[in-house]
């Protein structure tokens, strides 16, 4: 079992060694897993005392030393995690109590801007001192907020008024024979012109984004489809009839006033 061991770990510093001489510039020091699998198995089995296992490991000195206390002092560390000073780091100010309160800020209100956010985090929370590019890249990485093109909806869309109305619509149409899979066609109408663009644009800085187009504004379309639960039922494409002014009977159009000609 042991000449096993003797024998992995000899590989594992064939290992370390090409890798040394794959290293071509001076860098900062990354130790590999295998460096320190061999500089446990030379402290820990061979009983090396920590400078010595360092060197065989191809580790410095100062390190090996610093690992061997911790693993003394420290029986939970563990070597193979990353090596960060967490110790020394400092705590950000936007905290899990500021997660809520940023979140619960945009339910109430969707369109509140940075700069409102950062007024209502100096007023609610003691000592808070970040500015609005700290703030934004919070709600963009912890609060899994975005910016986007607003969709406005009537307060009565989603009104407990409304919300009755629709369960009422369910429950009466439930008792009777409609079955959707069967005998139920849906019909729908989406409409279009020819001049219609994407409402977004790349441009340069401080420049606006200009898309140009044959005109503003043209023929309206509109395709009306129809389809079931067995596929397309019936689709035409109309144009969209402008509305015909009537003349009314006794009412006159009035001529525009002018103002008196110079003499």
């Amino acid at each position: 079992m042991r000449s096993k061991l003797d024998e992995n770990m000899n590989k594992v510093s064939l290992r370390v060694n090409e890798e040394d001489n794959n290293v071509t510039k001076k860098s900062y020091k990354v130790y590999s897993p295998d460096q320190k699998v061999l500089f446990l198995y030379y402290l820990q089995v061979k009983l090396f005392k920590a400078a010595k296992a360092a060197r065989f490991s191809d580790v410095s000195k100062r390190t090996g030393q610093q690992w061997t206390k911790r693993i003394r002092d420290e029986p939970e560390w563990n070597i193979f995690e990353k090596q960060t000073n967490k110790d020394k780091r400092k705590t950000g100010q936007l905290q899990e109590e500021h997660k809520e309160f940023i979140i619960d800020l945009f339910d109430k209100n969707p369109q509140t801007r940075v700069e409102d956010v950062v007024v209502s985090l100096q007023c609610s929370f003691a000592n808070f001192s970040l500015k609005e590019t700290s703030v934004r890249n919070f709600m963009t990485n912890e609060c899994n907020l975005l910016f986007k093109r607003a969709t406005l909806q009537t307060k009565e869309r989603n009104s407990g008024k409304t919300l009755q109305k629709r369960f009422e619509w369910v429950e009466q149409w439930t008792t009777t024979d409609m079955d959707f899979l069967s005998n139920c066609v849906f019909v729908d109408k989406s409409g279009f012109d020819i001049n219609m663009r994407p409402p977004s644009a790349w441009s340069k800085v401080g420049t606006p984004a200009i898309v140009e187009t044959k005109s503003t504004k043209g023929d309206s379309h509109s395709i009306l489809g129809a389809i079931s639960s067995i596929g397309v039922v019936d689709i035409e494409l109309r144009v969209t009839e402008k509305p015909k002014q009537c003349k009314v009977d006794g009412v006159e159009r009035k001529r525009k006033q002018t103002s008196n000609p110079k003499r």
